[in-house]
């Protein structure tokens, strides 16, 4: 079995400000977010969970995680509360990381076009 690593509390409490912004704000705070030791750890964090999350239950979809969850018999309520509290800011954070790095891609080879 593969243990579901968790949030530091400045990592957390970082990821709940970014996932309270609205989604256009959400690229900005992340770059300001990556520009700070506190915030890379954040988002380095983020990662882990999400890969150990793919591992651990084939996804990192909240909603497919609390199937999963319901599928292995676990009866914490506790520790079943904190795994999909994990698992839905991890997984949003992740999704705005994803959409900031394709539009900056984007950005870049929109800019490298022809021009014709």
């Amino acid at each position: 079995m593969v243990e579901v690593p968790g949030l530091t509390e400045r990592g957390e409490t970082i990821l709940k400000q970014l996932d309270a912004l609205p989604q256009a704000e959400k690229a900005r705070f992340l770059v300001e977010l990556s520009g700070t030791p506190e915030g890379r750890q954040a988002l380095h964090e983020v990662k882990s969970i999400v890969h150990t999350l793919e591992q651990r239950f084939g996804h990192s979809d909240p909603r497919e995680i609390t199937k999963e969850i319901g599928r292995l018999g676990l009866s914490d309520k506790a520790m079943i509360e904190r795994i999909k509290d994990v698992a839905r800011i991890s997984d949003r954070a992740n999704r705005a990381e994803l959409s900031r790095l394709y539009e900056l891609t984007r950005g870049l080879k929109k800019g490298l076009g022809l021009g014709i």
